[in-house]
């Protein structure tokens, strides 16, 4: 039977390739054992058309699954269904976020009583130490950023004690951002407590 030799694509027809972070090593190619040639029953021509046979296969099954997909979808295949859906989901949380942003009151000055919930805890480091810091929206709608207050960090468990959900309520003196009166920074927090959110809890 006829074989048709064609030069390995592996090797570019040297027999050897080329290895290793910086290609500086050596060694038998493993696709045609270091000849350097591959060898076929057909010939490229017949191999070439086999090709393009399978390729025009394989694309008129994909087609075939995208339009069945179109019409379980009302025309959108399942990755537009999936990207239009999302895109809706975060316009519907944004409208959502910027409604609860315009309802929340403006940040106060001064000394106030702050009761809210937890939306992150964080542990920065400043020029007093390892602080842990959190974000907590008040129950009048806006933002605060500050120190968790030390009579509440529960040094027995990692982190601080602190999850998000969680409701607390202290004193502390506050101050509006320059930026966004809807967001503020508090301080020197006194009389806190800490409740755990209730689906932790249970």
């Amino acid at each position: 039977m006829k074989k048709f030799a064609e030069k390995c694509r592996k090797c570019n027809g040297s027999g050897t390739v080329h290895f290793g972070w910086t290609m500086s090593y050596s060694g038998v190619c493993f696709r045609c054992n270091g000849t350097g040639k591959k060898w076929f029953k057909t010939s490229p021509e017949v191999r070439a058309a086999n090709r393009a046979k399978a390729k025009a296969k394989r694309q008129a099954a994909y087609e075939a699954k995208l339009q069945a997909q179109r019409d379980a979808n009302g025309g959108l295949t399942n990755s537009e269904l999936y990207h239009k859906r999302k895109a809706e989901r975060e316009a519907q949380w944004a409208a959502e976020k910027e409604a609860k942003r315009q309802a929340a009151q403006p940040v106060p000055t001064g000394r106030i009583l702050v009761s809210g919930k937890v939306l992150a805890t964080k542990l920065k480091d400043s020029q007093w130490g390892l602080q842990w810091k959190m974000l907590v929206e008040d129950e009048r709608g806006f933002n605060l950023w500050g120190s968790v207050p030390k009579s509440i960090i529960n040094e027995d468990v990692d982190g601080c004690g602190l999850s998000r959900g969680d409701l607390v309520t202290f004193t502390a003196t506050v101050e509006p951002s320059k930026d966004d009166n809807k967001f503020g920074f508090f301080s020197r927090p006194t009389k806190a407590t800490a409740t755990q959110a209730v689906e932790q809890a249970a």
